[in-house]
């Protein structure tokens, strides 16, 4: 008979990664987005680069996706280990960034996800046309390329 309590040891392997510290996203006018992950010092082991898993709220074509980029696949700035990344533009997306260490055997050791949300930058619409309505009164409009939703619209 046991009179307390079990515990079940649970461990991690010695050369588990650490969740990244940090995650920015830069954007350019093209279109593209460039990921930049900032990782601890101490990686515990051989690094072998990372795992991005991204969810797309709203629904898509394109959906949900995932992409893992070895160590060669980045370009190191500023501390940041920055990997071109193709998202939809004008979209809402949840990142999951996950960093990966060699294991023994030529396996990879995933470690914990560092989870961020960001909201690409949207298509300019086309079709751009401003009528003057009278004095303090300017109609504009525009057509929509894409899914965008919401536009600001700032008079000057």
């Amino acid at each position: 008979k046991c009179s307390h309590a079990v515990t079940k040891m649970v461990s991690e392997k010695k050369n588990t990664p650490p969740r990244p510290i940090d995650v920015t996203f830069h954007f350019y006018k093209d279109g593209d987005t460039t990921l930049g992950i900032t990782d601890p010092e101490n990686r515990n082991g051989i690094r072998a680069g990372h795992r991005v898993r991204w969810k797309l709220h709203g629904g898509s074509a394109n959906g949900d996706g995932q992409a893992h980029f070895g160590r060669w696949s980045f370009r190191f700035y500023n501390n940041e280990h920055r990997v071109d990344l193709t998202l939809e533009r004008g979209r809402y997306y949840t990142l999951y960034i996950s960093a990966i260490n060699e294991g023994e055997n030529n396996t990879d050791i995933v470690g914990p996800e560092f989870r961020t949300e960001v909201t690409t930058v949207p298509n300019e619409p086309i079709e751009v046309s401003a009528e003057s309505m009278g004095p303090n009164e300017v109609y504009v409009s525009w057509r929509s390329v894409g899914s965008e939703d919401i536009f600001l619209v700032a008079l000057c």
